[in-house]
């Protein structure tokens, strides 16, 4: 695993978001929770399940690597 990212058991915190690429038909999708220590990113069809949790620094480096320019407005927007 990357370094900034660990594996944890399941978590409630949150508020959890949806990815805007899923659709209401049970597909492929993730939900992310941006906290100000942590961001958690977790299976939205295995709520209960494994969360992956990164440091916000290492987070923002994996958005702008994979989506350039996205983050050049609020960090929320991701």
């Amino acid at each position: 695993m990357r370094e900034g990212a660990t594996l944890a058991g399941s978590h409630g915190a949150g508020p959890w978001r949806k990815s805007s690429y899923s659709g209401n038909d049970g597909g492929q999708c993730c939900e992310v929770a941006l906290l100000s220590h942590a961001v958690m990113v977790r299976d939205s069809k295995w709520l209960c399940g494994s969360v992956v949790t990164f440091s916000p620094d290492v987070w923002r480096r994996a958005v702008a690597s994979l989506f350039p320019g996205a983050l050049s407005g609020s960090r929320d927007r991701v």
